[in-house]
């Protein structure tokens, strides 16, 4: 497994209320746009995973930002679709 790349100005706390769970997020503007330029992929995404601390850190934070870098394997083939499943209508009776 591959070290994680923290993002960088996104910053998530989880607070209990009366009314339930409230997750605040706090965003660095400047920073988190650096962040998204500097790991969009080439479909113009950046895929980040969430993640929840073992404790929150000094400032309250719970969660902390990672990115997500799975790419799907260059050799993947599509499955072949069964005779069934194509578009042939040489056996209907209309």
């Amino acid at each position: 497994m591959s070290d994680k790349t923290y993002i960088n100005g996104l910053f998530i706390k989880v607070k209990e209320t009366k009314f339930g769970e409230v997750v605040s997020v706090s965003i660095n503007a400047k920073t988190l746009i650096e962040e998204l330029n500097k790991h969009t992929n080439a479909k113009g995404y950046v895929n980040i995973d969430l993640l929840r601390r073992k404790e929150a850190d000094k400032n309250g934070n719970s969660h902390y930002a990672v990115l997500n870098e799975w790419q799907p394997k260059s050799d993947y083939k599509a499955p072949a679709t069964s005779a069934s499943a194509t578009d042939d209508d040489s056996g209907l009776p209309f």
